[in-house]
C-alpha cells in the first residue's frame, strides 16, 4: 500500500490548495481549468452484475504535476489494481492515482465494481479529481457524477453487465419482442476498460410506433461492429424484402436518434445492408445500422413475423434504439 499511501497524501495536498482562483487578477486573460467527467456503464444494470465507473480528466491548461481521482459509491466496493484501491475503513471510496498529465492530454481511469444483488433503482457514482501544478492555478478539485439504473436480476426486459469474455449471449424480452446480442463483442483496447459494458432493453412503444422500443448499449468496439438480433411476433415485423403483409406491419424499422424521454422523437430509417456492409450515406437513413439478414418465423405464411439481424456500429457509450 505504499503507493496508495502516497496517493492519499497527494489528495490531502490537493485539498490544501482548493481555494486557488482559477483565473488571473486585474482582468488579465483567465487560465482555462481542467475538466472532469464520470461515466457509469452500462447505463442499464442488473442487480448482482459487474459494471464500470470511468473518470476522465482533460487538462486544458499547463501540465499538471499530479492528478488523483476519488470515486464514491452508495455501497461498499472492493477494488485493487490499475493504481486504484478501496480506501481502508471508508469502503465506499476508491482512490486512483493518475500522476502527471501534460498540457492538452486526456487521461481516464476505469474501475470495475459489482452492483449488490439487493440494489434497484437509480445508481449514482460521484467523483472528485484533484490536481496540483507548478504553474497557475497550482491546483484544485473538480467534481462530477455518473449514473445508471439498476433492475432486478430476474427482469427479462432489462439486462446489463460488463463482460470480460466474448463467450455467451445477452438478451431481453417483453411482449414477445426480443433484442439479443448473439455473441458478446469486445471493447476497443484503446479504451483501456477492464471489461466490456453491454446492455439490452425492451420498453413500451412511443407515440406513433406499433412495436416496443428495443435498445442496446455498446461502447466503441474492437473491429468496429457487431450483430444485434431484433425479433418481432406476427404482424409486427417491419416491411422488409419477403414480408408479404403490406397492410398491417410497420412500414420501416427505425433507429431513434433522440433520447427516449424527448417530447419530439427524431428517427431515421434503417436500410438494408449492401454486400454485407453499410450502404452509401443517404439523407433520412441510418449510417451506423443496417439490416444484414432476415429470418422469417410466421405460421400464417405471409412472413410478417421473424428476426432481423442488424449490423451495428459501436462508436461510443451510446444506446441505439429501434422500433417500427
Amino acid at each position: 500500500m505504499g503507493r496508495m499511501t502516497r496517493g492519499l497524501r497527494l489528495v490531502c495536498a490537493i485539498g490544501a490548495v482548493t481555494g486557488a482562483i482559477l483565473g488571473t487578477a486585474g482582468g488579465a486573460t483567465a487560465v482555462v481549468a481542467p475538466s472532469f467527467s464520470v461515466t457509469v456503464a452500462p447505463g442499464t444494470l442488473s442487480a448482482g452484475s459487474p459494471a464500470i465507473a470511468i473518470g476522465t480528466f482533460t487538462n486544458n491548461g499547463p501540465a499538471a504535476d499530479g492528478v488523483a481521482v476519488t470515486f464514491t459509491f452508495p455501497f461498499s466496493v472492493k477494488v485493487l489494481g490499475n493504481n486504484c484501491a478501496t480506501v481502508p475503513i471508508f469502503t465506499k471510496n476508491v482512490v486512483c492515482l493518475i500522476g502527471k498529465v501534460g498540457a492538452g492530454q486526456t487521461v481516464s481511469k476505469s474501475i470495475e465494481f459489482t452492483v449488490p444483488s439487493t440494489a434497484t433503482g437509480k445508481l449514482t457514482v460521484n467523483g472528485v479529481a484533484g490536481f496540483i501544478s507548478s504553474a497557475f492555478p497550482h491546483g484544485g478539485l473538480l467534481k462530477a457524477s455518473g449514473s445508471g439504473t439498476v433492475f432486478a436480476a430476474g427482469d427479462p426486459a432489462n439486462v446489463g453487465t460488463c463482460s470480460s469474455s466474448s463467450s455467451g449471449a445477452l438478451s431481453a424480452t417483453a411482449n414477445d419482442q426480443t433484442i439479443a446480442l448473439p455473441t458478446l463483442p469486445t471493447a476497443d483496447p484503446s479504451l483501456g476498460l477492464p471489461c466490456t459494458p453491454l446492455s439490452v432493453s425492451v420498453t413500451p412503444p412511443l407515440t406513433g410506433f406499433q412495436t416496443n422500443i428495443l435498445s442496446v448499449e455498446l461502447p466503441k468496439l474492437q473491429g468496429g461492429t457487431t450483430h444485434v438480433d431484433l425479433s418481432f411476433p406476427d404482424e409486427l415485423l417491419p416491411q422488409v424484402p419477403g414480408n408479404e403483409d403490406d397492410d398491417n406491419t410497420p412500414q420501416y424499422l427505425y433507429e431513434i436518434t433522440s433520447p427516449l424521454t424527448a417530447e419530439l422523437v427524431t428517427k431515421v430509417i434503417v436500410p438494408m445492408c449492401v454486400g454485407g456492409t453499410f450502404p452509401a450515406p443517404a439523407a433520412g437513413y441510418s449510417t451506423d445500422s443496417c439490416i444484414f439478414g432476415v429470418t422469417f418465423n410466421d405460421p400464417d405464411g405471409d412472413n410478417d413475423a421473424g428476426t432481423l439481424d442488424v449490423l451495428v456500429q459501436g462508436s461510443g457509450f451510446g444506446d441505439p434504439h429501434y422500433g417500427g
